[in-house]
């Protein structure tokens, strides 16, 4: 039987049996509470669709709510999420630092999460810092990310979205977050994931972000380094035989990367660079901005992209190193993404993100329009209309595959 968590106190105990499952027995406000990250926990902790709230969480080299999960979380909400490190060395802050289990169905809304090194590595995400072997299934964050490393030319910054390094599954997961990042050498940022497939094989499916990703470094010595953004990944598998896979995402917030002194800024909508993986039925809208190279859905590309496009007209680019490239218009249509799933996972209509391909089972009130090829289905509504208006003599009706209705009269034409 699961022990119930009543308030911050029992959440804090939790420390004391990491093996043990425990259900939140009701919501919990966590504010004014100095928590200390949990251990290794490998039971499972249930939200029962409860909220905790203000959660604080302030430390140095690893700052998150669970240290390790080998075990299970889910089913709730984290709201006003704050967490910040500060060190010395590395640095890293996130909700959860390694996920070698499971997390599901967990919102993280108004993440405030910053991470300063004064000294090497800073690596910050809302979810995970590494999802290493562990699934992540209907996951969403909204909030700000910001990480900052200060001052050795070796050093990286890598922030994210959602998670930093993905080397497991993540599914039906989803990012508004703003994200920035910046360091005196490498800077890699993300919106959903920074890097796709680092020490095994990452697979991301049927996800999304819409956050604004911001990269910049500072760098003024002799050596090469990077500022490199991507809209939904910065770089998709880190070098072969290391792979990344994603299949069926998108992409909406606009990507900077930004160099001074001697760094190099490059910017891809979807990715920066899909280095040794596969990206299959995709899109990207957002406008990438980078001194030294960008693309419209990836700025460099060594592998295989599959099926993806990017908007031309609102990412202000006809350049892009793998993807088509297709107006406003046409990435609002249907006939233009022939090969993807239109009865399982995708849906397009003029209801739901601002008209462009929306996922099923993520994106918000994404549904799927009936189908009215059928002769019997579309007599009946057709016939219908143009019964009751011409029979008014005020004009005729026009019903498309999709269920949109056209009426147009002497006077105008009406959607």
């Amino acid at each position: 039987m699961a022990t119930l968590i009543y308030d911050v106190n029992d959440l804090q105990d939790m420390n004391l049996d990491l093996a043990a499952d425990y259900e939140l027995a009701n919501d919990i406000d966590a504010s004014g509470f100095a928590f200390v990250p949990l251990g290794t926990f490998t039971g499972t902790l249930d939200l029962k669709g409860h909220v905790i709230t203000d959660l604080t969480i302030s430390g140095t080299h690893y700052t998150c709510f669970i240290n390790t999960n080998s075990g299970t979380i889910k089913n709730g909400e984290f709201a006003t999420l704050v967490i910040s490190g500060i060190y010395n060395s590395t640095t890293v802050v996130a909700l959860v630092r390694i996920n070698l289990g499971t997390i599901q169905d967990i919102e993280i809304t108004d993440c405030q999460i910053t991470g300063v090194s004064t000294a090497l590595n800073v690596y910050g995400a809302p979810l995970v810092y590494n999802n290493n072997g562990g699934t992540i299934e209907n996951c969403h964050a909204t909030g700000s990310i910001t990480g900052t490393g200060n001052t050795t030319i070796s050093a990286w910054t890598a922030i994210a979205g959602l998670v930093v390094y993905n080397n497991g599954l993540i599914t039906g997961c989803s990012s508004t977050v703003s994200v920035t990042g910046t360091s005196q050498a490498h800077t890699s940022a993300g919106g959903l994931v920074s890097i796709n497939g680092v020490l095994v094989t990452g697979t991301i499916i049927q996800s999304y972000a819409t956050g604004n990703v911001i990269a910049t470094s500072t760098y003024g010595g002799a050596a090469t380094r990077y500022a490199q953004a991507g809209g939904f990944v910065s770089a998709n598998g880190y070098t072969g035989p290391v792979t990344g896979i994603i299949n069926n995402c998108y992409d909406r917030g606009n990507v900077t990367a930004i160099a001074t002194g001697t760094a190099l800024a490059y910017a891809g909508g979807f990715v920066y660079r899909n280095e040794s993986g596969s990206i299959t039925d995709a899109y990207s809208t957002g406008v990438p901005t980078g001194a030294h190279g960008i693309g419209g859905f990836c700025q460099s590309n060594n592998d295989t992209i599959t099926d993806c496009f990017w908007d031309t007209q609102t990412s202000g680019t006809a350049v892009s190193d793998g993807g088509t490239g297709k107006t406003t218009a046409q990435m609002k249509t249907k006939t233009t993404f022939s090969g993807w799933d239109f009865s399982s996972i995708w849906s397009i209509t003029t209801y739901c993100n601002n008209g462009y391909p929306c996922l099923l089972n993520t994106t918000p009130n994404c549904a799927l329009i009936p189908s009215i090829q059928g002769p019997q289905v579309r007599e009946i509504i057709a016939l219908e209309a143009m019964r009751n208006i011409e029979m008014s003599c005020m004009g005729r009706v026009y019903v498309d595959e999709e269920g949109n209705l056209t009426y147009e009269s002497r006077y105008a034409r009406n959607p």
